[in-house]
């Protein structure tokens, strides 16, 4: 049985989520049989203090406001205040399953290998709208194979680049945490924009056992109007260069590969800008046969519709991030 848990929720101006993230928690933990726990939430310098908008009035809910310094930082205060050697990261955009909790005791327990980090499976609202919709269109395009298996896998720095990971919803043994906390460098530290699902996963991967668990799941309130979207597609930018992009890594490869294609094109379109607009033509046809095979048409159509305002606001964050260091 699961017990002696810390849930550490970092929170910066979501509050109305707050209130569902909490509720649904606490069906978790109750369906679960965890009877010793603590709840963390940590107000990273909201505009309005989190404790006078949400009437917090559960067992075991303590609220700690710090100055805003990014969700890294918060995290790692909510750590350093939290009592048990095991703890649950958890977003305030989250509501976890009422049967992850158990779930996840059921996998720390089977076996002689136990994990010491399991990352959960992220899904969205079947309601939700074609500005939300881009982000799970994305992720279901580029890990397909990791949507059509059921299995638990087990992260390696082999297939690290080959899996989606994320600290949205997260278990790990404390002292884990703390060791990869330690070896980050106190610019990475202080900068809001660090890419902390990259960063601190890769460095317990190297030594410890981490589980992508399909049974340890959550559902993610995504941003559903464009403004907010556009806000958040600039900012994932911005932590690319540490993240998914970071030098050496697929992603990386891939950009190189993309912009190498459109340099051809653009040098083939000197001679014959008809050819060259061909088979640009030719290729999106190609990868939108291909993205319908893998995802539904709601998610292609998000897609479609996105694609212009999400490489312009993302690529200016990139851009930013590049020349900000």
């Amino acid at each position: 049985m699961l017990n002696d848990i810390s849930f550490i929720i970092p929170i910066y101006n979501d509050n109305p989520h707050l209130d569902k993230t909490l509720q649904d928690l606490y069906i978790a933990i109750e369906r679960s049989q965890i009877k010793n726990f603590e709840v963390i939430i940590i107000d990273d310098g909201s505009d309005e203090p989190v404790s006078q908008i949400v009437g917090i009035t559960r067992p075991g809910v303590t609220v700690l406001r710090f100055e805003n310094q990014g969700r890294l930082k918060a995290r790692l205060n909510g750590l350093k205040e939290s009592k048990f050697d095991q703890v649950v990261l958890l977003d305030s955009r989250v509501s976890i399953i009422e049967d992850s909790l158990k779930n996840l005791s059921s996998c720390l327990n089977s076996g002689n290998r136990v994990p010491t980090m399991v990352i959960a499976k992220i899904t969205f609202p079947p309601e939700t709208n074609l500005v939300g919709l881009f982000w799970d269109a994305i992720a279901r395009i580029v890990w397909f194979r990791y949507y059509l298996d059921e299995k638990d896998v087990t992260l390696t720095e082999e297939n690290f680049d080959s899996l989606p990971k994320g600290t949205t919803l997260l278990y790990a043994q404390k002292a884990a945490l703390m060791s990869a906390y330690d070896c980050l460098s106190e610019s990475q530290l202080s900068n809001r924009d660090t890419n902390d699902d990259t960063l601190l996963i890769k460095r317990i991967v190297s030594n410890h056992e981490v589980l992508l668990s399909k049974g340890f799941l959550a559902t993610y309130y995504p941003r559903t109007n464009l403004r907010s979207f556009i806000k958040h597609a600039h900012h994932r930018g911005k932590v690319a260069k540490g993240g998914y992009f970071a030098s050496g890594s697929k992603g990386s490869k891939l950009v190189l590969q993309a912009l190498g294609v459109l340099g051809f094109l653009l040098v083939l379109g000197t001679y014959s800008a008809t050819l060259s607009l061909s088979i640009l033509i030719l290729g999106i046809g190609i990868l939108e046969i291909l993205f319908a095979t893998k995802i539904r048409i709601k998610h292609l159509l998000s897609l479609n519709l996105l694609a212009f305002p999400f490489l312009l606001s993302y690529g200016t964050g990139v851009i930013r991030s590049v020349f900000s260091r």
